[in-house]
């Protein structure tokens, strides 16, 4: 019997490469148009570098990177007030949407707390296949998206898993 620690059940059953980054500050977003979101800050990268991630796009750059991936990404929302309109996440591959994580906000005392969950399997199955995160807010104004800084427990991140 193994003692090893498992971040997650995903991690105890598949031997997966993985990649993780998070937002260290906070994002602003403008009403109504979509955010190409950057993480900042790599947290682990085991994948390699022929899956390039540059101004928040992955880039599968030679046939090594080709593949299936499991991609989780959270967005956290600035909290702010009634909570009017949507908050979306959206996952694209080569710009389309392949994914959209549904707008979870719940009312706390009169304020909101904004999380966008998605996850999503893909295949990359040539070089040169994109993937993005973009974010998208209609509130009637600006609104941030939380970085780590904002608050240890409510913050923005992604992972992207290597399945094969």
């Amino acid at each position: 019997m193994s003692n090893q620690v498992f971040k997650n059940e995903t991690e105890r059953y598949l031997p997966l490469k993985q990649n993780e980054y998070t937002m260290l500050i906070d994002v602003p977003t403008v009403n109504d148009l979509d955010l190409k979101v950057q993480f900042d800050t790599v947290v682990k990268d085991e994948i390699g570098s022929n899956l390039q991630y540059t101004g928040g796009v992955f880039t599968v750059l030679a046939p090594d990177a080709l593949g299936m991936y499991m991609i989780n990404a959270n967005i956290a929302w600035q909290v702010d007030g009634p909570g009017v309109g949507f908050r979306r996440l959206f996952i694209k591959k080569n710009s389309e949407t392949i994914t959209r994580g549904e707008d979870r906000r719940k009312a706390i005392g009169g304020t909101s707390d904004d999380v966008n969950l998605s996850s999503v399997t893909v295949v990359l199955d040539k070089v040169g296949d994109t993937l993005e995160i973009i974010a998208r807010q209609n509130r009637g104004g600006a609104l941030n998206i939380l970085g780590l800084g904002a608050n240890p427990n409510t913050f923005s991140n992604m992972e992207i898993y290597k399945l094969n």
